[in-house]
């Protein structure tokens, strides 16, 4: 999964990086209300973010080159288990259906009866305001 994940993030260009984590977490408590990192520690956290800072060593080692790096599979393995519930889905003959993985990952097949698309409630974190997306 972690080679994986680095052959992703390698494709993208940093865009989905394994590493990321540690600087999303923090993130993430600045919406829940906590302060904002100062300018030094958001220096110190994005240090420490980079798929490149991975290395894997065959046949089942890992080396860090920062020493703040960590891995998050989270973001791959839901993926992977959003895209394992359409192919079951899809097997058992399913032509229409949204999967919703939490509100921040959708996979369609299909649309709606009658609709071009399907219809889903996205939430403004930093405000906390609903809003309607079309999904086509």
């Amino acid at each position: 999964m972690i080679q994986q994940s680095l052959h992703y993030s390698e494709l993208s260009e940093g865009e989905f990086d394994v590493t990321a984590g540690p600087l999303a977490q923090r993130w993430k408590a600045v919406g829940r209300g906590e302060q904002a990192p100062s300018p030094a520690e958001e220096k110190r956290l994005r240090s420490s973010v980079g798929y490149r800072q991975v290395e894997l060593i065959p046949p089942n080692r890992i080396r860090f080159h920062s020493s703040g790096v960590a891995v998050d599979l989270g973001a791959i393995g839901k993926g992977y288990a959003v895209d394992r519930a359409a192919a079951v889905l899809r097997s058992w003959g399913i032509e229409c259906a949204l999967i919703n993985s939490g509100g921040s990952t959708f996979y369609a097949i299909g649309c709606p009866p009658g609709q071009s698309g399907w219809l889903v409630h996205l939430c403004d974190p930093s405000a906390h305001v609903e809003s309607s997306r079309s999904i086509e």
